[in-house]
């Protein structure tokens, strides 16, 4: 875990070492007692490069239609190549909404096997150290750190956040996962040495 948490931290500020395309958005619905979380990710024009956190927005207490209607003021502002949209619960609103203004948009419907995609996308960018956020946003790390492993019922593996007043359900962890899942996983090239050492 110390490991672990030094890594997160030094992604956290640094400089622009690739130029950027356009923007990916991700979306997580509140649920109970969280606040629903928006992220814009500019996405690397390299293979392998760098995506950027340029925006988060939390919502709290706010309708769905009004959430969406945010997604659809960040999608005036940028070039926007990717949505990405968690459709449980309040989320189906805003995937429906979204569509309408934005057909291509992806309608996240969470499965094991979808959560698992999610997670291990995320390890691999911040093992590789390829994602950088501004440093008072201090609930992006926070949030990571919060997911771990846990088994189902039926002794699966699957992934949970513990709930802090401060980053909720790891929110913003998730919402940067619904846009991040939008690449492919990057294999090794022949020849190449793999190691990765990210407990969950």
């Amino acid at each position: 875990m110390p490991g672990r948490q030094r890594r997160l931290a030094g992604l956290q500020s640094g400089r622009r070492e690739t130029l950027f395309r356009g923007v990916w958005i991700g979306y997580d619905p509140s649920r109970s007692r969280d606040g629903a979380c928006i992220v814009v990710l500019a996405a690397p024009k390299q293979r392998r490069g760098k995506f950027r956190v340029l925006e988060k927005i939390t919502l709290k207490n706010a309708a769905w239609q009004y959430q969406a209607e945010v997604i659809k003021e960040l999608w005036g502002k940028y070039q926007v190549e990717y949505i990405g949209i968690d459709i449980t619960g309040p989320g189906d609103g805003v995937g429906q909404m979204v569509q309408r203004f934005y057909p291509a948009a992806e309608c996240i419907f969470y499965t094991q096997e979808k959560k698992n995609q999610l997670v291990l996308k995320a390890q691999q960018v911040i093992n590789d150290e390829r994602i950088e956020w501004d440093s008072s946003w201090s609930d992006i790390a926070a949030g990571f750190l919060q997911i771990h492993r846990a088994l189902t019922g039926s002794s699966n593996i699957t992934y949970v956040a513990s709930r802090s007043d401060t980053t909720g359900h790891a929110d913003a962890a998730w919402a940067i996962m619904h846009a991040l899942i939008n690449e492919d996983f990057i294999l090794p090239e022949e020849g190449e040495e793999c190691s990765y050492a990210f407990s969950a």
